[in-house]
């Protein structure tokens, strides 16, 4: 995690958002952010042809994720009931047509048009003591969790794509508020994350997902970017999407012998459960020995909306 700035700090305390470490309460300044409504009829679709069901089950989720050469076992979903959901039509939004998403506050809120900078559900939900060792000395909160045994039909690479986003950006870039995301295989310490900074956009590849490691910077603020070849801001609402930032595709991978061997995939709230953030992981993306191809209209959607 980057050291705040002083700067941010200072401008932090004059907005009254500091808060008492670990507590996840935030002063009045930062406030508790705009619901968006979650009473919509499902599947739900937008204006750009995005769609969305919410699902609970993490059998219909993994069946989604499945690629070619794994099995899975055991799967296992923990999150609140409108944290996670199966969605189409998300080529022109975050580079792959088809996936799902998983969220720390209400799936619904990710239809556009992009009219807060601070759309939130609480969803009351524990954090997670692994997600808390890549934010420490934060905490987290409103975690949502996706756990299985896989096995490959021998020894391979495992390959994963997905996107992440946050209603974090831009104002809490620099802060504590370092919403995170990660793929813990194997086990649940840091070194266990295969969801880093990776590809040609990462300026500072290797590091955990998390707002303050991929960003532009905080525009008001003197904080410098980390890996903003890897950003796209939607601030100014130029995709029809309510996140307010994401991230470029990228793909967590690793060699894995023949056997089982077991996944998590965790997203949450860092340092306050407001704010949401929102990881899309590809349809067919799960999968062993095989590297899925990366649209090739990835990069001028990039280009367009930055």
């Amino acid at each position: 995690m980057r050291l705040v700035s002083p700067t941010l700090l200072l401008a932090l305390a004059l907005a009254g958002t500091i808060h008492a470490p670990g507590t996840g309460v935030a002063a009045s300044g930062r406030g508790a952010g705009n619901a968006r409504p979650s009473a919509r009829p499902a599947p739900v679709q937008g204006a750009g042809g995005f769609s969305l069901v919410k699902t609970t089950s993490a059998t219909e989720l993994i069946q989604c994720l499945l690629g070619p050469n794994v099995s899975i076992s055991n799967a296992v979903l923990t999150a609140a009931p409108v944290a996670a959901g199966k969605f189409t039509g998300g080529s022109a939004l975050i580079g792959f047509d088809d996936g799902i998403v998983m969220s720390t506050g209400d799936v619904d809120s990710l239809f556009g048009p992009n009219n807060f900078d601070d759309t939130s559900t609480s969803n009351a939900t524990a954090g997670d003591a692994d997600l808390d060792t890549l934010v420490s000395p934060d905490v987290t909160f409103d975690s949502a969790i996706l756990e299985f045994d896989f096995q490959c039909t021998s020894g391979a690479q495992i390959n994963i794509q997905f996107v992440f986003s946050s209603e974090e950006y831009n104002e809490f870039v620099g802060s504590p508020f370092n919403d995170v995301f990660a793929i813990f295989l194997d086990g649940n310490r840091a070194v266990n994350n295969i969801a880093r900074t990776t590809g040609a956009c990462a300026a500072t590849p290797g590091l955990p997902i998390a707002v303050n490691n991929v960003n532009c910077g905080n525009p008001p603020l003197p904080d410098p970017p980390v890996n903003c070849g890897c950003f796209v801001d939607n601030t100014g609402g130029a995709l029809d999407f309510e996140p307010d930032g994401l991230t470029r595709n990228f793909l967590a991978t690793a060699s894995v012998a023949a056997g089982t061997h077991h996944l998590k995939i965790a997203i949450a709230d860092t340092a306050d459960e407001i704010y949401d953030a929102n990881v899309f992981l590809r349809c067919g993306s799960l999968a062993c020995g095989i590297v899925p191809a990366r649209p090739a209209t990835w990069g001028e959607i990039k280009a367009r909306y930055r």
